[in-house]
C-alpha cells in the first residue's frame, strides 16, 4: 500500500507483519489470541496488494482448503441497533437492486413488531414476526440510494410511541420524495452507486428548486428510455431532460459501459447538459472509479483522470487532505461573485485534448500548486462541466465559502441562463445553505 488512507497505530502486545515503505509505521499488525491470529490492516489496500496480502496470511498458516464465501446483496449496506429489548434495523441501498432480502441470524427468540420509523406503521402490514423470520430473511424493496429505519419490538411489550418531526424537518424530508415540476429538468443519476445523489445534497437542491430547476433520479442505467423517479417511478426519455448529473464513484459492475458513453455523448452534442465528478483520488477504490469508471466517459470529451490528489502540505492526517486553498479564474460566468471556493481536496483534471477552460485551480499552499480542479467547456451543441470531487455540495461543506453561489452558477450556465447570474444576497446565501432540523 502506499499508506494514503493509513492510520498510526500504537503496538502494545501485537507485532509489526509489515510497515509503511520508508518508515517504521506498521501497516499489518499481527496479535495472538489463544491459538488463533489477528491481523489488522493501517490502510485501505489496492487489490493486488491485498490479495498479496492475503495469500500470504493463507501460506504462512498452512491453510490450503477452500473457502466458502457468502454472497451478499451487493450495495445493501444493514445495521442493527440494541437499547434494552428494542432494536433499530437499518438498511441502505447505495445503488444496488431495488429487492433485496435482509436476515438477522442474531434475531432473540419470541415474536416482535416491526414498524417503518417514518411512517410509523407496521412493515409489509404484517402484525408479528417471529424469531424464525428474521432468520429465514425479511424480503425488502429498496430504491437506489435510499434508507430504511424499522424499529423492532417484542410483541407483548409496551410500544413505543413516534414523536412528530418538526416542520423544518418534515420539509427537509419532502426534498427526498419529489421535486416540483419546473421549466429546467435536471436528473441525477443513481445508477452508478455515485458518491453524491440528490438525498445527500438537499440544500443545493432547494436552492436549485427555488430557482426553476426540477431535480429527479435516475434509477437504472443511462438508456435512451429509463426508469426515473420524480413523485413515483415512471419511464421518461433522456432528451426530456435539459441537464445530466453524476457524481463521483463508479465502481465495480457500475462502470461506464460504451453504450452509455455514447448515449451520453449524443445527448450532449444535441444540446444537452452534463456535470460530472470525479472522486477524491485517495485510495485504490477512487483510482479505480477514476482510471476505469468516470474516466472512460470523460475520454470521450478530451478530459483526463489522475491519480493525484490535492492536499494542504501543512495540514493533513497521513496525506488525507483537510481543506486545501483554492484559486478561483475570473474568466468565466460561472466564478460570478465567486471568491473563495472550499472542498476537502480534489483530483487534479488534464484537458490537453480539450477546449475546457479551467474555473478553479489548486492554490499555493497546496500539493501540487496551480493544477486545474474545475473545468467548463463547449461540446457540440451542448456545455459539461467536470470537477475533482463533489463532496462541496453536501450541505455542512455547502454553506463554506461561495459554495453555494458557484453551485447556482454552475447549473445556470448549464441551463444557458448565464444571463440571469446574479451574485447572492448573503440573507439568501444563509436561507439557501441552512441544513438545520430544528
Amino acid at each position: 500500500s502506499d499508506g494514503a488512507t493509513g492510520r498510526n497505530i500504537s503496538l502494545r502486545s501485537a507485532k509489526a507483519a509489515a510497515v509503511f515503505t520508508g518508515t517504521d509505521s506498521p501497516a499489518i499488525s499481527l496479535n495472538r489470541v489463544g491459538s488463533g491470529k489477528v491481523y489488522y490492516l493501517a490502510a485501505e489496500f489496492s487489490p493486488d496488494a491485498l490479495r498479496s496480502v492475503f495469500g500470504s496470511i493463507l501460506g504462512e498458516n498452512a491453510i490450503s482448503e477452500n473457502l466458502p464465501v457468502d454472497k451478499t446483496a451487493p450495495y445493501v449496506e444493514t445495521g442493527v441497533f440494541t437499547k434494552g429489548n428494542d432494536r433499530v434495523l437499518y438498511l441502505h441501498n447505495w445503488g444496488g437492486d431495488a429487492k433485496t432480502v435482509f436476515r438477522y441470524p442474531a434475531a432473540p427468540d419470541g415474536l416482535f413488531t416491526l414498524r417503518d420509523a417514518e411512517s410509523g406503521q407496521p412493515f409489509a402490514g404484517k402484525k408479528e414476526w417471529s424469531s424464525q423470520d428474521f432468520k429465514n430473511g425479511i424480503a425488502v424493496t429498496l430504491s437506489a440510494h435510499s434508507p430504511l429505519v424499522l424499529l423492532m419490538q417484542p410483541a407483548q411489550a409496551s410500544q413505543r410511541i413516534f414523536s412528530r418531526l418538526s416542520s423544518a424537518h418534515e420539509k427537509k424530508l419532502e426534498l427526498l420524495h419529489h421535486s416540483p415540476q419546473n421549466r429546467i429538468r435536471v436528473l441525477v443519476s443513481a445508477a452508478k452507486a455515485e458518491q453524491m445523489t440528490k438525498v445527500r445534497m438537499l440544500t443545493a437542491v432547494q436552492m436549485l428548486e427555488n430557482n426553476g430547476f426540477e431535480i429527479n433520479t435516475l434509477l437504472d442505467a443511462p438508456k435512451t428510455e429509463m426508469t426515473v423517479c420524480t413523485d413515483h417511478i415512471l419511464r421518461e426519455k433522456l432528451d426530456s431532460y435539459k441537464i445530466f448529473i453524476t457524481l463521483g464513484s463508479c465502481i465495480g459492475d457500475r462502470k461506464w459501459k460504451q453504450e452509455e458513453v455514447n448515449l451520453i455523448k449524443k445527448f450532449v452534442e444535441n444540446g444537452g447538459s452534463l456535470l460530472v465528478s470525479a472522486n477524491l483520488a485517495v485510495g485504490p477504490h477512487g483510482w479505480t472509479a477514476n482510471r476505469s469508471g468516470k474516466g472512460v466517459l470523460l475520454k470521450e470529451f478530451g478530459i483526463e483522470l489522475s491519480e493525484v490528489n490535492i492536499k494542504n502540505a501543512s495540514d493533513y492526517i497521513i496525506e488525507f487532505p483537510l481543506f486545501g486553498a483554492f484559486n478561483v479564474s475570473e474568466k468565466h460566468p460561472i466564478t460570478t461573485g465567486v471568491k473563495r471556493f472550499q472542498s476537502l481536496g480534489m483530483s487534479v483534471l488534464s484537458a490537453q485534448n480539450s477546449p475546457a477552460v479551467p474555473l478553479i485551480l489548486s492554490g499555493a499552499s497546496c500539493e501540487p500548486a496551480d493544477a486545474p480542479v474545475m473545468m467548463a467547456l463547449e461540446y457540440g451543441k451542448g456545455r459539461i462541466v467536470v470537477m475533482g470531487d463533489s463532496q462541496w455540495l453536501q450541505p455542512e461543506i455547502m454553506a463554506m465559502g461561495d459554495n453555494a453561489q458557484l453551485c447556482l452558477n454552475i447549473f445556470k450556465w448549464l441551463a444557458r441562463e448565464e444571463n440571469s447570474i446574479r451574485v447572492l444576497a448573503k440573507e439568501k446565501i444563509i436561507e439557501y445553505t441552512d441544513y438545520s432540523i430544528k
